[in-house]
């Protein structure tokens, strides 16, 4: 996703209020589908129980 779209941090951080709800759109559709995910992996135990799907998100953003 980052290498495909990659104007989009500049365009959220714009202060464009054409971009207000953006941040919100992403995580309502991204967060329970990874958040099925991580519960997949950690029932499988690929992963630790306690990684949640807005912590993963969020390191994710901050590494970027």
């Amino acid at each position: 996703m980052l290498a495909t779209k990659r104007g989009l941090a500049s365009a959220l951080h714009s202060g464009d209020p054409a971009f207000d709800g953006l941040s919100g759109y992403f995580l309502r559709r991204l967060v329970p589908a990874l958040g099925s995910l991580l519960e997949a992996a950690a029932a499988e135990g690929a992963i630790r129980g306690d990684v949640g799907a807005e912590d993963l998100l969020c390191t994710s953003a901050l590494l970027c």
